[in-house]
């Protein structure tokens, strides 16, 4: 345990004095703890302790709050009133994620996985957009108001059904492995019950009440309190990241109606916990579990695997959007939808042995590489073009 706290705090320390660095690289404070543990995670010591079980422990809860966090903060579209807007975003978005599922799922699965529904949930992954962390670099460069802007958001917003059915097929795939029909059965119809009692509870005047009451720290305490409770009676049957997501739709379902200041104050507390707290943990322990010598043994794969993935994100945005917009605008918002978030989904399938350890390893690389590259692009492109944008 001594050992455990001296890792995250040496961690910690580490990502603050070298903020001003990875400030440059634009990456948040908790993504660089992925960084640093890939640094620490040389040395024997940091690697073993890494391995214990209580530092395993807190990692997961890390990843169960990390789900909760983006379940509960994902976006819904605000293009409900303009409907030829919104015809566009959908048709675009579909196209644009069935053709790069096309380029990508052949790519992993030969060079890869040989398995389809591992495949399958590594292409899904690519897919996935962080719409969140693109919203500030689009008000940055002032185009988030304009067609191309609206779009990045609007086809990122669509992607959100993605991010749930990676999380459910992986969970559900996992018991799979290790359970019969019976357990299967009894997860699915639970979890179906739990889910018609959240909406139920949430809507009456007792719980209203309540809330109505409560500060954003109750608030906080409440959401938390959700995510333990669904979480651990789910990870009896191994699905507790499930747990995490009925959580988080039980706590958007009450506070949706709550005053914007509530919302809001609820909002900061958990990206505050998520970036000084829980999301550091994490990827730290995504850093030190990350085998980096897969990435010196094969690193013509994993240049391809990067490249191929921005390939089969351009390329279908180009041919989605071609009447609607130019061909630089189209460039621009395949390099924008390439803004992934799909580290937390990609360590739960590795932590589920749904992936090898060498797609695990090139999948993280892959997307900490676009986490540096894509706002340079963006930067450089924007500028470049920006009398030409839609």
């Amino acid at each position: 345990m001594d050992l455990i706290i001296v890792l995250i705090a040496i961690s910690f320390l580490v990502m603050i004095f070298a903020k001003p660095f990875f400030t440059k690289l634009n990456i948040p404070l908790s993504f660089s703890a992925m960084f640093v543990g890939m640094v620490l995670g040389v040395f024997p010591l940091f690697q073993e302790t890494a391995n214990t079980d209580t530092f395993s422990w807190f990692a997961n809860l890390g990843m169960l709050f990390m789900i909760f966090s983006i379940i509960f903060q994902m976006k819904r579209s605000n293009h409900k009133q303009d409907k030829a807007l919104g015809k566009y975003l959908i048709k675009a978005g579909i196209k644009v994620i069935t053709l790069e599922l096309l380029i990508i799922f052949p790519v992993v699965y030969f060079f890869l996985e040989k398995n389809v529904l591992s495949t399958l949930l590594i292409s899904l992954i690519f897919t996935t957009v962080a719409e969140v962390m693109i919203i500030p670099f689009l008000k940055k460069f002032n185009i988030i108001n304009t067609k191309l802007g609206k779009s990045i958001v609007g086809i990122g917003v669509l992607d959100n059904a993605f991010e749930y059915l990676v999380i459910l097929v992986a969970s559900f795939s996992s018991v799979g492995g290790n359970a019969d029909i019976k357990t299967l059965m009894i997860a699915s119809v639970g979890s179906a019950i739990a889910f018609v009692l959240i909406r139920y509870f949430s809507k009456t005047k007792y719980i209203d009440h309540i809330v109505k009451n409560l500060d954003s720290n109750g608030l906080f305490l409440l959401s938390i309190g959700a995510l333990f409770l669904f979480s651990g009676i789910l990870s009896f049957i191994g699905l507790e990241f499930l747990g995490a997501v009925i959580a988080a739709i039980l706590i958007r379902s009450i506070v949706k109606d709550l005053p914007k200041k509530h919302h809001d104050e609820l909002n900061e507390i958990i990206n505050a916990s998520s970036e000084g707290l829980f999301g550091p943990i994490f990827f730290l322990w995504v850093g030190v579990t990350t085998n980096l010598m897969y990435l010196v043994q094969k690193p013509g794969l994993a240049i391809i695997f990067v490249l191929v993935g921005l390939f089969a994100k351009i390329l279908p945005t180009i041919i989605a959007t071609a009447k609607e917009m130019n061909i630089r605008s189209s460039i621009i918002l395949g390099i924008a939808l390439k803004f992934g978030s799909g580290i937390i989904f990609v360590k739960l399938l590795f932590e589920k042995g749904m992936i090898t350890e060498l797609t695990y390893t090139l999948t993280v690389a892959a997307i900490l590489t676009y986490r540096i590259l894509i706002p340079l692009l963006l930067g450089y492109f924007i500028t470049k073009w920006k009398k030409d944008l839609v």
